[in-house]
């Protein structure tokens, strides 16, 4: 999945390419609720409306809309899984409440998706240093405030590949295991993940700041170049005239 203003190259998530079926036989019970399946056609019928993606704002999240619609490591879409997963999560027994044995893969799996959600965690926090630097940064020298603002570009293209690396490793969990969670947790998880959207949502609207602020210093100071060459170039004709 390309990841829009990002310099990160696309990375494969190591614990998700395998379908439900895969999962399945890996499932952490051999009796599965009926209620937590949904069939093919109503796994496709779950794409007929998305409330989220009606949630975001025209223009401003164009290009975060564009990422999360297309195909990446999952074999579909993260809008398209997300909104899968909600689909199944209602459909789901709210009885369900039975703890699951997980299987030694199953936890290793599991470990790994959390380490990418603290890999975010560590990501944001240095988006939050870097952006606070660049606004202290306004009234020092054009150089300076470039480079803060470059500086927290590159971390806000960090937190956007985190934030992605922590959507697809929540939504890659829940899709190869379908019956890893009760109907609770399953719905925990599932707002976790949306979470971890919106986390990318702002780290591009982020990026757009950033990139636009370091457009503006460039013009500012192309501005000022422009008028001190004119001021240059009307003093040397003045010093010709008096000659």
């Amino acid at each position: 999945m390309s990841r829009p203003t990002s310099s990160a190259s696309n990375k494969s998530f190591h614990s998700a390419k395998s379908h439900n079926s895969a999962g399945s036989k890996n499932s952490a019970t051999s009796k599965t609720s009926a209620a937590s399946k949904v069939s093919d056609s109503s796994y496709a019928s779950a794409f007929s409306a998305d409330s989220y993606v009606a949630k975001l704002t025209p223009g401003l999240d164009d290009a975060f809309e564009e990422m999360i619609k297309e195909v990446g490591d999952l074999g579909t879409s993260l809008q398209q899984e997300r909104k899968a997963q909600s689909h199944i999560s209602k459909r789901r027994d709210p009885n369900d409440l039975q703890k699951r044995t997980w299987t030694d893969a199953m936890q290793k799996e599991y470990k790994a998706y959390k380490d990418a959600v603290d890999r975010l965690g560590e990501a944001k926090a240095k988006h939050e240093a870097s952006t606070k630097a660049a606004k202290a940064s306004v009234k020092k020298p054009a150089a300076e405030q470039e480079a803060a603002r470059l500086k927290a570009l590159e971390d806000d293209r960090a937190w956007l590949d985190r934030a992605v690396d922590a959507t697809t490793a929540r939504l890659g969990f829940m899709q190869k295991y379908p019956d890893a969670f009760n109907t609770p947790i399953h719905k925990t998880h599932l707002i976790a993940a949306q979470d971890n959207m919106n986390s990318a949502k702002q780290a591009l609207r982020e990026i757009n700041t950033q990139e636009t602020k370091i457009s503006d210093i460039h013009k500012i100071e192309a501005a000022k170049a422009a008028r001190a060459g004119k001021g240059k170039e009307a003093s040397s004709k003045g010093k010709g005239r008096a000659k």
